[in-house]
């Protein structure tokens, strides 16, 4: 029902209008964001600094998996959500099940390093991924056969695995104690 494209602003004007030589009919403009609309089906374009719950500046790694960005990051999209729909939850399945997760970019994989690398620094992102992926891991049964949900724990373990690993800042840790101070290592 939707295509998302994300690009440099500097690109905007000439993806605009590629999109309307195409049938394309603008609905919005936005500073951060155009809209088109193309037989029901809403195109939407958005700067690679993206900031919904959290920001996330994809500019440097657009590059990496063009046309597209990295499975990774629309992974992390997902999960970096503090309101986690459906949509994100059988997104996520969908990636997880697809996509191997190993350390490092590479095409048609998860790099669990980058995404620990990014939640480390910021407390809030770590806790709003890892409760993302400890919540995907109790309702696997519900979307996915045993044998694929049992691959999609063990990717999804990985992440949090490489994600507990990093080590963190003093400040991480004075909101950790100060947040959940339940869960602080004794």
């Amino acid at each position: 029902k939707d295509v998302d494209f994300v690009a440099p602003r500097d690109q905007w004007d000439a993806l605009a209008e590629i999109f309307k030589t195409n049938g394309a009919t603008p609905r919005a403009k936005e500073s951060n964001r155009w809209a088109f609309d193309k037989d029901g089906v809403e195109i939407e374009l958005t700067v690679p600094d993206f900031t919904e719950d959290f920001r996330i500046d994809l500019n440097a790694r657009l590059a990496l998996a063009s046309p597209t960005v990295p499975i990774t990051d629309l992974l992390l999209i997902k999960l970096q959500r503090r309101k986690f729909e459906e949509k994100d939850i059988t997104d996520s399945i969908a990636l997880l099940l697809d996509h191997r997760v190993a350390q490092g970019q590479a095409e048609a994989q998860i790099d669990h390093a980058y995404i620990a690398q990014l939640c480390k620094g910021n407390w809030s992102l770590f806790h709003t991924v890892y409760d993302n992926t400890v919540g995907l891991e109790k309702i696997l049964d519900r979307y996915i056969e045993s044998e694929e949900a049992q691959l999609v724990w063990r990717r999804i373990e990985l992440i949090q695995g490489d994600m507990d690993q990093q080590p963190k800042s003093f400040s991480w840790m004075v909101n950790q104690f100060l947040k959940k101070p339940g869960e602080v290592a004794q």
